[in-house]
């Protein structure tokens, strides 16, 4: 079992058909993660992930009409990541599968007369990768890893302030995940010091258009841009081993 706080650097941006960038959010999430793991037959290890992250990013968009607007956007995430992986008969490298799941709440702030709303993402997808890890010295592991998945379309619950509460679709996505984490068990103890540094991409394309109602009235319609998520993954914390 292990705990470690997490800082998380996020730059989110979303485009146009035409490739034009309608939105660029990018800071710094806070929070902790949460990671359980165990055996389960010879040479298999399952691992559980529980991580939260929130924090207040500038954002960089456009109104409805087109013209350009900077407020911030306020974030809360939970994600959920199940792994099992399989050791490779003497060698240090593992074969892995993943399921992953996510709910992002985004609150946009007000921009003057333009009015902010609130949007909540559900995600899940599945990834496979490759995990490499071997001694680096006494009392000192490292381990390197790379991985790549697909996910179902996104589920976008939207509280638009001019139409009723509405559930849009992204299209499906991708995503590539590369990994460094080192470890330094303490001797004699059953504590270790773990640190890891993680870089992600994923992406989503456009969605297909929805009618937005007020009243029970057609009052527009809207899709779901495509958009890309770039994350940075710092951590530091303490594993003890029952």
């Amino acid at each position: 079992m292990a705990l470690s706080p997490v800082q998380s650097h996020s730059r989110w941006s979303e485009w146009s058909e035409d490739r034009g960038r309608l939105v660029l959010e990018r800071g710094w999430l806070a929070g902790a993660g949460l990671d359980l793991a165990g055996g389960c037959a010879a040479n298999w290890r399952w691992e559980l992930q529980l991580n939260h992250l929130q924090g207040r990013l500038p954002y960089q968009g456009q109104s409805s009409r087109g013209a350009p607007l900077q407020t911030h956007s306020e974030w809360r995430e939970q994600a959920l990541d199940l792994t099992a992986l399989h050791a490779l008969a003497s060698s240090p490298l593992q074969v892995g599968a993943r399921v992953i799941w996510s709910r992002q709440r985004r609150d946009i702030g007000s921009a003057g007369a333009v009015q902010g709303y609130p949007e909540q993402y559900r995600q899940a997808g599945l990834a496979a990768g490759l995990r490499w890890r071997a001694a680096l010295a006494t009392h000192w592991q490292w381990q390197a890893q790379a991985w790549l998945g697909r996910f179902q379309p996104s589920r976008i619950a939207i509280e638009f302030p001019t139409a009723d509460p509405t559930v849009l679709r992204s299209g499906s996505g991708r995503m590539a995940e590369l990994g460094l984490g080192l470890e330094w068990q303490i001797a004699g103890q059953p504590w270790a010091a773990q640190f890891g540094l993680d870089w992600q991409q994923q992406h989503r394309s456009q969605g297909a258009a929805q009618p937005l109602y007020r009243g029970g009235l057609l009052v527009g319609v809207a899709s779901q841009p495509a958009h890309t998520e770039l994350r940075t993954r710092l951590s530091a914390g303490l594993a003890y081993r029952f």
